[in-house]
Parts: C-alpha cells; structure tokens; sequence
C-alpha cells in the first residue's frame, strides 16, 4: 500500500480531516441531550460505566433500552475514565467527533482500495464527510453505536479487500476482517449484513463468488442474532406482537423514504411524525422509488454495469435491518440510520457523474459541471453546518422539528415543552401543550407535561386532572410507571398521603418493581414518617441487598429519625427530597 506515502493521498486525508474538524469539532462544546444520553451513558445506578471485570461482564450478558452495544458501553466506561470517573459531556463529544474523522478517512481508504482510483474515492468520501444526515450520528453522544459500528465495519471490510486481493489468501487479513466484523456487530446489531458486501464485493470487482471462505461469518452471524435476542430486554411475545403488526408497505415506504433524503435532505428531523405514513409525498414517491431502482438493479446486471449494482445494492442490503421486516425496535424511521446505507448511492452518484462527463467529452460541459459540484459541496457545508448548530440544545433542536411539521410529532413536542418547563418557561410551555392538544386531544404527553406545569404551579388540583387524563390516554405501556409515579407525587404534595400510597401499592401489584419502596420511602420521608420510610428501605434491600444508595439513604433516615425525636425536627436537612425528586 504505497499510495499511502503519496502526495495526492496525504493531501486528501488532511483536506478532508480538516473539513470534518471544522464542521463538527463546535459540538464538543455541547451538553448531553436529554434524548438518551443520559439514560444510555449511566449504568442502572445513576453511575457513569465503569471498567472494572464485573461491568464488562455485564455489558455483554444484557442489554438496555431494548439495545444490545456492550462495545459501545465499554466505549463510555473509557471516556468516564478520562474524566476522572464522571460524564463530562466535552470528553463524550470529543469522541465522537474523533471517531468521524477515522470513519471519514476509512471511508477514503476502502473506497481507493476497491475502485483504485483516488478521484472517486476522494469524491464518495467528500459526499459522506457532508452530507447532513450524518449530523445526528456524531452531534449526539447516544449515536455512538452508529459511529463505534462504522468504525469496525469500515475496518472489516478493507482487511477483507486486502484478503480477497491476495492472490494467496493470506490468513491474517481474514482473521483481522473476522475480528473486526465481530467487533462491529458487538457495536451495533445493524452492521450484520457486512458478509453480504464480501460476496457483493467479490462479485463486483473480483468477478467471482466464493460463499465458501465466508462460513466463518455467516456462523458468526447466527451466533450473534442468538446472543442479541437472549441479552436484550425483549421476550418472545413482545416480539412476536410487534412483528404482527408490521406490514410489506410500511417496508416499501420507509426504503422509499431513505432513497428520497437522498436526494432532497430537507427538513431533516432527529424523530419524524408519527413514521413515514404521516407523509403523503412519501407514499406518491414509493411508486416511482421500487420502479426505478428495479429497472436500475436489471439494466446494471444485463449491461454489466456492475459499479452501479454494487452501489445500489450494497445501500439495499445496509439499509435493510432497519426496514422492519422483522422489528425489534420502535420501528420509526431516521437520519442515523444512513450513516453507512448512504456509501452505497455516493459511490453511484459519482460514477455516473464521472461517466456523464466522459461521454460528453467537452471542457466547457466538464467545467461546468465541476462548477455545479462545487456549488452543491458548498450548500451541503452550509446546511450541514447549520444542522450541527440546531443539535446544541434540545430546545432549539425540538423547536425546528416542532415547526418544520404541522403533523403530530409526540417526541419532539414532548422533549421541547419539557425542556422549557426545566427552564421554568411555565406559561410558554402551557401554551405549546394546549396548542397540541387541540392537534390531537388525546395526547398522553401533553396531558402529563401540563401536569407538571400545573403542579410547579402549585395547582395540584388540576395536576392530578391532568395526569389522570395522561393515564387514561397513555398507550406506552412502559411509561406507565413514571405516570404512576407523579400521580403519587401530585398527591403526596397536595396533602393526601393515603392515595399516594394506595396508588403506589397499585403500581407495584401491576408490575412487581422493587423501586417502588424507594419512591414510598421518599412519600414518608416528605411527611416526616421516618419509622415507615426506613421500613420501605428495608423492604428494597431485601431484594438488592449490596445496593450501596439505599443501604446509605436507610443509614441517613435512621440517624434524622433519631434527631426528630429527640428535637422534633432534624438540623441541618437537605432542601431537596433524594427519593422524590
């Protein structure tokens, strides 16, 4: 790989780490979104991941939020490190933003080792350090995954490229390939189609297909699926009841919806409404999208054309895991999501571009075009810069998605009235939440964030009025029990200590959570109930009996109860409740 130490090379390596540096190297600066971050970079104890044997294990023996990435936690657990065992939001995003640019410069050295020509990956890799989907994988600390996967992924590949290259077969690029495959599906579960862009790629370049020299894969994918659906949160009726409702057309449009952004990145959202059913263009775009890409895919293999089928192929094969065939996610569509699929339609784009200009064969045409280029390379920077901007605060950021469509769009409402409710914005976000409640008046979100305004207000009244409408409306089964939990809360603070427990005893004999007792603590606490606070404390740590926090907690009460009956108040008490926050 002497092209390496070549003039051309390193110049496209500094030109594009610089442009990626400028783009995103501001995002450091950022706080967490309140979007996952927090819930994604914090083990089960409000504490940052760690690296200790103990944690590691258990990264790769479950998984959390419905995610399976113990790479991706271990990820964290190094940047945890680096900030003295704390999140620093600077440390996280100076990660990302470090792993972009590697995946920016792998993208250029995969795409020369495959083409051997420098324009055209220099040009695909030009494509991908803009493009302004990409945004979200790397100004959001929670798209890790989708980084850390790319990472291997890219790296995966290359080894096998240089294997297949061989004439010999060398066993060292196959086992660093396989190594680095596996590294990939242990960040993300999506990469798992990699082995497809072997045979894709044997068959594109290397005019052969050989599936035997892929087995050690394939029984690497089969042993991952496996691992993947025993570690993560799902059971197999959960599974099977997601998988029923999912439909061919739901399918089709969100392959069709993608293939769309491509072209036109507009309006760009981190959550779209409500999937991409709530687009009618989308659906008009779907009987033009699978025409075409057919007739494109049948015209390529007649022709021979086989750049152009690697390109739109190997998007078709990427973008699959995330079309919902088989579900296990929400199954909404987004931007992160095309970090990878997308290589496949630039390295089209650019061909064809490369083509067209060689067949005019005329310098005006040719300048002109490389004029057009430039001009779009520059409103991509432009945007995508723009898009980077957005991503600095939540408010900002749900604000644009919450103008930009006047369909419903739950999360995005919710995340921007909920933040101006944390910036004690109470009548700017009562007016959004009532302006989208008249959108859809059975909106479980809106309900619960008025709730919260109303009891910030001291309006407990109207707080319990409200959550009750967020209980009876509210279709997500697992935010159940925070919806529970303030309904206790609205009681406890508006004087009824009886219904607070009785709802709370309620929630337990639904779902059996142990956290429960922490919260009742919290109730008794509020009302000075010390004797049955420590009793609720007693009862959590019989069933977590080493869970330092509550046995330290249980060691406070016991000592404030001391003081309270001794004095009949306790000195020096805390302003905030731990337990009922």
């Amino acid at each position: 790989m002497n092209f390496i130490k070549s003039k051309i090379y390193i110049f496209a390596v500094i030109f594009l780490a610089v442009i990626s540096l400028s783009l995103y190297l501001k995002t450091v600066n950022n706080d967490f979104i309140n979007l996952d971050d927090l819930s994604l970079i914090y083990d089960g104890k409000q504490r940052p991941y760690k690296l200790d044997f103990k944690s590691v294990k258990r990264y790769f023996s479950e998984g959390k939020l419905q995610l399976y990435h113990p790479l991706v936690n271990i990820s964290f657990g190094i940047d945890a490190a680096i900030s003295g065992g704390k999140a620093t939001p600077y440390v996280f995003h100076a990660t990302n933003v470090v792993l972009h640019v590697w995946n920016v410069l792998l993208v250029l050295l995969l795409f020369y080792l495959i083409t051997k020509s420098m324009k055209t990956a220099f040009f695909v890799t030009l494509l991908f350090a803009l493009f302004p989907t990409n945004v979200e994988d790397v100004a959001w600390v929670s798209a890790r995954k989708d980084l850390l996967s790319s990472f291997f992924y890219m790296l995966g590949f290359i080894f096998y490229v240089l294997y297949a290259r061989n004439g010999k077969y060398k066993i060292a690029p196959y086992c660093f390939s396989l190594l680095f495959t596996a590294a990939a599906m242990y960040s993300k579960p999506m990469v798992v189609t990699l082995p497809f862009m072997f045979i894709l790629y044997d068959y594109a370049f290397k005019n052969e297909i050989k599936i035997k020299d892929k087995a050690a894969f394939f029984v690497l994918i089969g042993l991952f699926v496996l691992i993947t659906i025993f570690a993560r949160d799902f059971s197999l009726e959960e599974l099977l009841m997601k998988n029923a409702t999912g439909s061919l057309k739901a399918v089709f449009l969100q392959y069709s919806f993608y293939i769309v952004k491509f072209f036109l990145p507009l309006n760009l959202s981190y959550v779209y409404p409500s999937g991409v059913e709530a687009f009618p263009f989308y659906k008009t775009a779907a009987f033009f999208v699978y025409p075409l890409t057919v007739f494109a895919l049948i015209w390529s293999f007649i022709k021979k054309r086989k750049a152009v089928f690697f390109g739109i192929m190997f998007f078709s094969i990427s973008i699959l895991p995330v079309l919902n065939i088989i579900r296990f996610g929400l199954g909404i569509p987004a931007d992160r999501y095309t970090y990878i699929p997308y290589l496949g339609l630039f390295f089209c784009a650019v061909i064809t571009v490369t083509k067209i200009i060689k067949i005019t064969n005329s310098k005006l045409i040719e300048k002109s075009m490389y004029f057009a280029i430039f001009i779009l390379f520059l409103v991509m920077a432009v945007y995508t810069n723009n898009r980077v901007l957005l991503w600095g605060d939540i408010e900002t950021l749900s604000e644009y998605s919450v103008r930009k469509y006047t369909q419903i769009n739950p999360i995005p409402q919710s995340m921007f009235v909920g933040e101006l409710i944390r910036k004690g914005k109470y009548e700017e976000a009562q007016q959004y939440s009532l302006a989208f409640l008249e959108k859809d008046p059975l909106d479980a979100d809106a309900y619960f964030n008025l709730a919260i305004i109303n009891m910030h207000k001291g309006d407990y009244k109207e707080a319990l009025r409200n959550i009750n409408d967020a209980i009876r409306f509210n279709k997500q089964y697992e935010k159940t029990e925070i919806l529970y939990f303030f309904r206790s809360k609205v009681y406890a603070l508006g004087g009824n200590l009886t219904l607070a427990i009785e709802n709370l005893d309620y929630l337990y004999a639904m779902k059996r959570d142990p956290g429960i007792f922490l919260i009742k603590a919290g109730i008794y606490e509020y009302y000075n109930m010390y004797a049955y606070a420590i009793q609720e404390l007693q009862k959590f740590l019989s069933v977590y009996p080493t869970h330092r926090f509550a046995y330290n907690e249980k060691q406070r009460l016991e000592r404030e109860f001391k003081e309270y009956v001794k004095y009949g108040y306790v000195k020096n008490k805390p302003a905030t409740i731990k337990f009922f926050n």
